[in-house]
């Protein structure tokens, strides 16, 4: 999302800035998408599929009547609904999970918690980014970011993670187990 401007002037040319924003809301509902791309298949396997249903409908009534309400407020309006439809399909997801298995919130949400963190902290500093890169051309500027964005993110998701990462590298020595 916070490259779009300079992917788009680079491989579309500058004629096409106003598709920055589509990308930046393609970018969004992309990272709420892929989050609950388990969701479906658990809610089929535990025999209730029919609870999809709603999730889809939800979807189609969401997405179809906000995208005819902002209408006549523009293009940009238009692209609102569908960023703020990822907050609703990650709602709707997690209160049909718990739903059809029992799994609360906070069981569904964990494994996120940490990256999403580590997502923030790069967007932090991929914003402050935005401006140190104010005068520079698309391709310098895109490089920078993709540099910052790769560094912020891998180092803060490894600061989070250490734990982790170190019983998985054998950084750390492994606790006796008595059997």
């Amino acid at each position: 999302a916070f490259v779009s401007a300079e992917v788009v002037e680079l491989f579309l040319g500058p004629d096409w800035a106003p598709a920055a924003a589509a990308l930046i809301v393609v970018s969004i509902y992309s990272v709420a998408n892929f989050s609950r791309l388990l969701a479906p298949p658990v809610i089929k396997a535990v025999g209730k599929p029919h609870l999809l249903l709603w999730l889809n409908l939800v979807g189609l009534v969401y997405v179809g009547l906000g995208t005819v309400a902002a209408a006549p407020f523009g293009f940009r309006a238009q692209l609102g609904v569908w960023c703020s439809f990822s907050i609703v399909y990650f709602a709707a997801s997690c209160l049909l999970l718990r739903t059809a298995t029992g799994m609360g919130w906070r069981m569904q949400t964990a494994p996120i918690v940490r990256p999403t963190l580590a997502a923030l902290g790069m967007a932090t500093a991929l914003w402050t980014a935005d401006y140190a890169a104010a005068g520079l051309s698309a391709f310098p500027a895109l490089a920078a970011k993709v540099g910052i964005g790769v560094a912020s993110y891998s180092l803060l998701l490894g600061l989070l993670e250490w734990r982790f990462l170190s019983d998985l590298f054998g950084l750390r020595p492994m606790e006796n187990s008595t059997t």
